[in-house]
C-alpha cells in the first residue's frame, strides 16, 4: 500500500523538528524517529491505530504528545496530520484528502 504524506502534515512535522531542534539535535533526532516508527507501523499493520472518527485512525508517538492521523483508502494510507495530543485536538478533522493542496 502506498503512504500518501497530505503537504500539510509534512510541514506540521518540519515544524516540530525545528522546534524541537531548538531545544536540543538529541530531542529533535528523538522526535524525528518516533515519527519514522509511527510511519512504519502504519505500513506494516495499517489497521493497527484505533478509529478516532468514521474515517480516521491514529499512532500516537511514544514519548512526544503527537499522533499520525490517517486514513486507509482502497490502494493508499493517507497522513492527514502531525497532530498535538493536547493542542488543538481536533483541527485536522475539517482537512480532507480532496482539499489537501490548499
Amino acid at each position: 500500500m502506498t503512504i500518501i504524506l497530505d503537504p500539510r502534515a509534512k510541514n506540521e512535522f518540519h515544524r516540530q523538528v525545528e522546534f524541537y531542534l531548538q531545544r536540543s539535535l538529541e530531542a529533535a533526532e528523538t522526535f524525528i524517529e518516533q515519527f519514522e516508527e509511527a510511519y512504519e507501523l502504519i505500513a506494516t499493520f495499517p489497521f493497527i491505530g484505533p478509529k478516532v472518527d468514521e474515517n480516521f485512525r491514529k499512532v500516537r508517538f511514544k514519548s512526544y504528545p503527537f499522533a499520525l492521523i490517517y486514513s486507509i483508502e482502497v490502494d493508499e494510507i493517507f497522513i492527514i496530520a502531525v497532530a498535538h495530543d493536547r493542542r488543538n485536538p481536533d483541527y485536522w478533522k475539517k482537512r480532507r484528502k480532496n482539499n489537501a493542496a490548499n
